[in-house]
């Protein structure tokens, strides 16, 4: 945006969600804003270095399969 010399700025353009009613179409949008910010492309590079690392530890999960959301109907 740039100022005018007398210092206040110019009017910006918002943006409004009119053309958006239908639950599918809001869906979308919250979609489409979801996967932009959690986008790996915002990620800095020691971020990413850090996750390509704990994303290659092998995860152990010990059970004895007595809990009750295992158990048959």
């Amino acid at each position: 945006m740039i100022n005018k010399i007398s210092g206040k700025r110019s009017p910006t353009e918002i943006k409004h969600l009119h053309e958006i009613t239908t639950a599918s179409d809001i869906a979308d949008t919250l979609a489409e804003s979801f996967s932009e910010i959690s986008s790996t492309v915002n990620y800095t590079t020691e971020f990413q270095r850090f996750k390509a690392h704990a994303e290659r530890q092998l995860l152990k999960f010990n059970s004895n399969n007595l809990e009750t959301y295992n158990s048959p109907f």
